[in-house]
């Protein structure tokens, strides 16, 4: 039993185990810090020109009027142009509103 001490492969395999265990949960904590993100681009497409939709549009750029708000919104006037605004990094993520979205709303709200 005590011959196991001696053992150096065994005493090396579990220092790795150690400092592997130990960089995981370092990592682990540098993910959870508390960093504010502000001013995000995001992509904003809007292909349908009825009222819902232009209602939701204002209430998004409204609340992004704010001076510590969170997201940038980017109008981009076609679904085509999102692949090289990625690309190039001029936004991170997009809204897109599809034509017919106010047609799909007021047929939710009449069943």
């Amino acid at each position: 039993m005590l011959n196991v001490f001696k053992r150096k492969n065994i005493w090396i395999s579990m220092l790795v185990a150690a400092i592997l265990i130990g960089l995981f949960a370092f990592a682990q904590v540098g993910a959870r810090s508390t960093v504010k993100v502000r001013h995000l681009p995001l992509a904003l497409v809007v292909n349908d020109n009825g009222k819902d939709a232009k209602n939701v549009v204002n209430k998004l750029r409204k609340e992004s009027h704010e001076k510590n708000s969170e997201i940038k919104w980017v109008n981009v006037n076609h679904t085509n142009e999102l692949t090289k605004g990625f690309a190039s990094g001029k936004y991170y993520g997009a809204v897109v509103i599809h034509s017919g979205f106010t047609k799909a709303i007021n047929q939710q709200q009449t069943i």
